[in-house]
């Protein structure tokens, strides 16, 4: 069975304070979704920051350059950071771009909120 794809806009309507019940599955990906776009701002924001001129992309090439220029730096925590964002919009990617119902989707959610998580502290504490 594929995913219904309006239950993004259950998850909507709920979030923004109506009294509809979202669907499991579009919260988990829609939870990986915002756990990779939290890392990756986050992350951008960092380098655009300590690193200014830094050649990590915008807009689309951002999701590739930044996590690659991260995983080249030679300090081990920003190439840990890097490894994060890739695996996460992994993640992401699947979660939004997938029809078929995917297995594990709620372990994938805690996950990527834990990575993300993990990614953040780290680029706070450089």
């Amino acid at each position: 069975m594929a995913f219904d794809w309006e239950e993004y806009l259950r998850v909507a309507e709920f979030l923004k304070g109506d009294q509809i019940v979202p669907i499991r599955s579009a919260k988990d990906r829609s939870s990986i979704s915002r756990s990779y776009y939290a890392a990756l701002m986050m992350a951008r924001n960092f380098v655009k920051h300590t690193h200014p001129g830094a050649d990590i992309g915008v807009s689309g090439a951002l999701h590739r350059r930044l996590p690659r220029w991260l995983k080249e730096h030679p300090n081990e925590s920003y190439r840990m950071v890097g490894e994060y964002l890739e695996r996460l919009r992994r993640k992401r990617e699947k979660a939004d771009y997938e029809d078929a119902n995917l297995p594990r989707l709620e372990d994938d959610a805690y996950d990527a909120a834990c990575n993300s998580e993990i990614a953040i502290r780290t680029l706070k504490a450089l």
